[in-house]
């Protein structure tokens, strides 16, 4: 539904209360004020921008950023004026530790060669003539110093042909970036990943499906009974073994192998072959609702980021007293899959922002992840290369 007269004078006189607020150092009524004419889809572009600006003011700079990115995806006028107007300001007041450097790696030891050039981030779109001019670097925005979340975000523009690279963050952070088949280029440097996706983040058996149903840390027969002596409706998600969204007497039949044969949990990441990740990804992802019922305003990043708290989980959220931007915490880590967030192009040359899982045996082939889409129901959402979601000899950025 397009936007009527009434919607543009409201959100007008909001920006306009907001830029007051602001300026009286209210910053919590300016927030809630820019947050409420966002959602009626007018200005958007701008209002992202007031909000990044907001946000920088009062040092909430993860925020700030994504606002910002948001504001330059949505609106071409944003991108030449805002943001080349403002580049230079902008990234002194975030003051984010980027890096300057290209990375390489021999063995143990990071060697840094320093560039010459100043390395900004380039928004302009990779088939554009201002692309050319760009240097082929990332920039890794890292916020873990400042004890928010291990959220990276990254940000490149890339002159094809593209070859497979790995750029490390210290404390484990990384981008993994290929060319999109059918195109692709035989990589020449073998590229070197600094964190572990083929794992469980979290070292624990607090997750759906793990068998500690009376969560003492272990998984005993006491487990088992624990099933049987409670309703359906009383057990947590640990009850639910087998992924079929019951807890019964077949969740304490997979239990008691367990305990007896050693057979292999289906939720246990750590130790499933391929085809079990697949499966018990794909009854996971079906139990999840970051597609369902969420506010008008989301646009595919606000999908991914939501799917990456859920999946993979950030234990840092946990002891923050506040919702990560408009994202709910309230499932944060619950599924304790290794799912990342992926940058790319669609078919119809949009960037756009989905989500990835190594199923294979190996991070560097590009067939061993399983990449899928967050926005749509189960039944639509794994991506492959030409795909509306995926663009055919595009970078496709793998950011965890």
């Amino acid at each position: 539904m397009l936007p009527v007269e009434e919607d543009y004078a409201t959100v007008y006189h909001l920006r306009e209360q907001a830029i007051q607020l602001k300026e009286q150092k209210n910053y919590t009524a300016a927030y809630q004020k820019l947050s409420h004419a966002l959602q009626s889809g007018v200005f958007n572009a701008t209002l992202h921008y007031q909000m990044a600006c907001l946000l920088t003011e009062i040092n909430k700079h993860a925020m700030a950023w994504k606002h910002y990115r948001i504001a330059v995806s949505l609106e071409e006028g944003v991108k030449h004026s805002l943001y080349e107007k403002n580049k230079l300001q902008w990234l002194n007041k975030l003051k984010y530790k980027s890096h300057h450097q290209r990375f390489s790696i021999n063995g143990a030891n990071r060697k840094y060669s320093n560039t010459k050039e100043k390395c900004m981030p380039c928004l302009h779109r990779s088939d554009s003539p201002q692309a050319f001019n760009c240097k082929r670097e990332t920039i890794i925005f890292g916020l873990l110093r400042k004890k928010i979340i291990h959220f990276a975000f990254s940000l490149s523009t890339w002159v094809t042909p593209l070859f497979p690279k790995v750029v490390a963050y210290p404390a484990a952070t990384f981008t993994l970036i290929y060319l999109a088949p059918a195109l692709q280029a035989p990589a020449q440097t073998k590229p070197r990943i600094i964190i572990d996706p083929f794992r469980q983040k979290h070292e624990t058996l607090e997750f759906y499906g793990s068998g500690d149903v009376n969560k003492d840390e272990k998984i005993d027969i006491n487990d088992s009974e624990y099933i049987n002596n409670h309703p359906p409706w009383e057990l947590p998600d640990e009850a639910d073994l087998n992924g079929d969204k019951l807890k019964n007497s077949e969740d304490m039949s997979i239990i008691g192998q367990y305990i007896n044969n050693g057979t292999t949990i289906p939720s246990h990441w750590n130790n499933l072959d391929s085809a079990g990740k697949v499966s018990w990804f794909e009854k996971m992802y079906a139990i999840d609702s970051s597609w369902h019922n969420k506010p008008s305003n989301w646009v595919c990043y606000d999908y991914s980021t939501q799917v990456a708290i859920n999946f993979k989980g950030y234990k840092e959220l946990d002891t923050l007293n506040i919702e990560y931007m408009d994202k709910s915490i309230k499932n944060n880590g619950r599924f304790n899959i290794p799912v990342f967030e992926v940058n790319l192009t669609t078919s119809q040359g949009h960037p756009h922002s989905i989500n990835a899982v190594l199923v294979g045996n190996d991070p560097k082939n590009f067939y061993s992840w399983y990449f899928f889409e967050p926005q749509y129901i189960p039944t639509y959402k794994e991506v492959y290369p030409g795909h509306w979601s995926m663009a055919l000899n595009n970078t496709v950025e793998i950011v965890g």
